[in-house]
């Protein structure tokens, strides 16, 4: 019941405990936004929610929920939990903004809300291919030299669709895997030796070139005019794609009237991005998962991601092919070096 008014304040008389009046601090605290200094705006609420109103982590959480659920986007509660854990360690004054005598003075009326537009995406800049250009036969042998990797064949087919290129990047001469959609440069040192570590950055066989996008099936634009896709797994397994595919469709080594063309994701870890799976629409799909867990697990998320769209969405089980020590091939790369195994033809058709 409102007693008095004071100019353009109200002024009340009732009994409201910490967490009430930090809960009605907040209602009229604006919304943590991302890309607007959010998490600037998080800490500073979070300090004095927990020392001007001298709250347990635990109660603050619970008072910061209804704000939280506003933020764009809102926040974990482990992580707002973790927060308010560490501003409740800080030194300092506690309670100052606690009205101790009960006598609540109400905000003055809120401004409305001003709709929030969300910024522009970032642009994204593509890998650049700067030193890099179609492979040579020459370039080829000196591939092959290093590590059997399929064929002179199916590098030699994979060179000239575009997606297999040389060059140098850092100090190392390399070869790489691309495609016409300029989304993906990943790139392996000729000599098969590892990239050294670099700052964050582990050593490693494959390095994949600032700007690249993980999640892009490398050669999807180049399957294009193909009824099928071998969909496999990593940079190796790509360009081996190339010569079991030739090994087992072609008329005669020196041609390519195949009716299968290569994919790649580059790790088994991403999704397939959403603006290309139209482009698998009507195929017949094989995908070579890596026989391990992480393999399976993505080739199983991959097939969920195909089904809808491909015509046909099938994963190859290496495990069929055991040799008599009872071990198998873990990946087509592996396949390919050791047999093939199988009598019949793996690729789809």
């Amino acid at each position: 019941m409102v007693e008095k008014a004071a100019g353009m304040k109200l002024i009340r008389t009732t009994e409201r405990t910490a967490a009430d009046q930090a809960a009605s601090y907040l209602a009229k605290c604006g919304p943590a936004i991302q890309g607007q200094d959010g998490n600037g705006t998080t800490a500073r609420l979070a300090k004095a929610v927990v020392m001007g109103f001298d709250l347990e982590p635990q109660v603050a959480l619970g008072v910061f929920r209804q704000w939280n659920a506003t933020c764009v986007p809102p926040w974990q509660e482990k992580e707002l939990l973790r927060l308010l854990e560490t501003v409740a360690k800080w030194p300092g004054e506690r309670g100052n903004l606690l009205h101790k005598s009960n006598e609540i003075i109400l905000p003055r009326p809120v401004a409305p809300v001003v709709e929030y537009k969300p910024p522009p995406p970032v642009e994204r800049h593509p890998p650049s291919l700067e030193g890099f250009s179609a492979a040579s036969q020459k370039d080829l042998q000196e591939i092959l030299f290093f590590r059997e990797i399929g064929g002179i064949e199916g590098l030699t087919w994979a060179a000239s669709r575009g997606v297999l290129v040389t060059g140098r990047w850092r100090d190392w001469k390399c070869y790489g895997v691309t495609d016409a959609s300029g989304r993906v440069l990943e790139v392996r040192r000729v000599d098969n030796e590892k990239f050294p570590k670099m700052g964050p950055l582990p050593e490693r066989k494959s390095h994949s070139v600032k700007g690249s996008q993980k999640s892009w099936p490398l050669g999807l634009p180049e399957a294009k005019e193909f009824p099928a896709i071998a969909l496999v797994e990593g940079l190796p397994d790509f360009l081996v794609a190339h010569q079991v595919i030739l090994w087992e469709q072609a008329s005669h080594y020196t041609k390519t009237d195949v009716m299968c063309a290569p994919v790649a994701m580059l790790s088994a870890s991403p999704s397939i991005d959403p603006s290309a799976l139209p482009l698998f629409a009507g195929k017949r799909v094989c995908i070579f998962a890596h026989a391990e867990k992480t393999g399976f697990k993505g080739a199983n998320k991959w097939g969920d991601q195909l089904e809808p769209f491909a015509a046909s969405v099938k994963i190859a089980d290496f495990s069929d092919d055991r040799r008599a020590d009872g071990t198998w091939p873990k990946d087509l790369d592996e396949w390919n070096r050791m047999g093939p195994f199988t009598s019949f033809k793996i690729m789809p058709v």
